[in-house]
Order: C-alpha cells, then sequence, then structure tokens
C-alpha cells in the first residue's frame, strides 16, 4: 500500500497534461483506506506550514522558580498554542497541572523539571540557545531582536526574575519595553515572545 501510495504522490509532481488522467486510475486500484490516509497526512502537512509551526527549528519555554501555578498553566497554553515544542520548569518546586490551563497542555506538549540552570543547560538540545527574558542593561529589545532556528526562552520567578548569576549562564538575553518600564506578569510576557517569534517567522 506505501508503494503505491509513494508513486501515486511522485506523480502529482510530473507536468504531463494526461498525468491526471493516469492518477485517477491509480487512485480506483488503491484500497480508499490507503488514499484517505495519504490526504489526510497531507492536509495536516500543509496546516502546519500555514501555521508556522511546519517551518524549520524548534523552541520551548522554561520558567525558573515559578511561584504561582496558575502562571506556569499560561505560558504552557501560550506555549500549545503557538506551536512551541516543548515546556520546562526550572528550581525545586514541581508544576501540577492547574485549572489555568483550560487546553489540557498537559495532553500535548510535554514539560520537563530541572533542578537548576545548570542541569538545563547539560541537557539543552544540539544547537538551541538559551535566551533569558529579562528587564536588564544588557538585554536586547525585543523589537529588533531575530529569534535563532533553534531556542529556549527562559523567564525568571514573579518577584526576583533572573538572578545576575544565572544572566551569565545564558547564551542571550532578550527585554520587552513597556511604557511605565516595569515587568510583566510571566505568563503574559512568555506569550509576547511566541507571539513576536511566530510573528517574524511568517514575515521571512
Amino acid at each position: 500500500m506505501f508503494l503505491f501510495s509513494q508513486v501515486l504522490f511522485d506523480w502529482t509532481k510530473r507536468k504531463d497534461p494526461k498525468e491526471k488522467e493516469r492518477r485517477n486510475q491509480i487512485t480506483l486500484l488503491l484500497p480508499q483506506s490507503t488514499v484517505f490516509a495519504r490526504e489526510n497526512l497531507m492536509f495536516q502537512f500543509r496546516e502546519k506550514n500555514n501555521s508556522g509551526v511546519g517551518q524549520r527549528g524548534f523552541f520551548g519555554m522554561a520558567i525558573l522558580d515559578a511561584k504561582h501555578e496558575p502562571n506556569v498553566g499560561v505560558l504552557w497554553r501560550s506555549a500549545f498554542v503557538f506551536g512551541a515544542s516543548f515546556m520546562a520548569t526550572v528550581g525545586e518546586k514541581r508544576y501540577k497541572t492547574n485549572r489555568a490551563d483550560t487546553t489540557q497542555s498537559h495532553r500535548h506538549l510535554p514539560l520537563f523539571h530541572f533542578s537548576d540552570v545548570n542541569d538545563l543547560r547539560s541537557h539543552l538540545p544540539k544547537g538551541c540557545q538559551l535566551i533569558g527574558v529579562e528587564l536588564c542593561d544588557e538585554a536586547s529589545d525585543l523589537q529588533k531582536f531575530v529569534h535563532p532556528e533553534r531556542a529556549l526562552y527562559l523567564l525568571g520567578s514573579e518577584d526576583h526574575g533572573i538572578p545576575y548569576h544565572v544572566l551569565s549562564l545564558l547564551d542571550r538575553v532578550i527585554k520587552i519595553n513597556t511604557s511605565l518600564n516595569v515587568s510583566l506578569n510571566v505568563g503574559v510576557a512568555g506569550s509576547i515572545i511566541l507571539y513576536d517569534r511566530i510573528l517574524k517567522q511568517e514575515r521571512t
């Protein structure tokens, strides 16, 4: 079945004017379930590419020492909706599913836990940059930031953000400028980062 469906798929690339007729003849010979499976697979592929999820590279979101579980739930939901590959929490506290995540993202997007940032760095995928999100002088403005192909974005805790000793362990740091120059809720900040990445991918 796979051989015939692959031949059928390859034939669609040709420009022969009689190709459509031959393709229809082959389709009639294939089991209906095989044709449906191939068409359904291609539909999913197109949907992913149209949403930006199917583009090259990957990205994930992580929170350091999260204090409030609803914030993790909100970010987990945003990560799932915007096509992230994974979520992570860093620190002593382990996250439990929360009703703030109404999409039940734990069923669709994996969540990993790491004891500290060094533990996180040692398990980063190959070529993945660890990018902090923090209001500091060293940070680059999000508006001008070019997102790398592979990245994990790390947000700090709600009260203290990312400590200075952790900033030195990051590959890059970015910030979200606000009119009052104050920090945003961690779930909101992460959602903005996600949207900015997807928006800039669609423009390239």
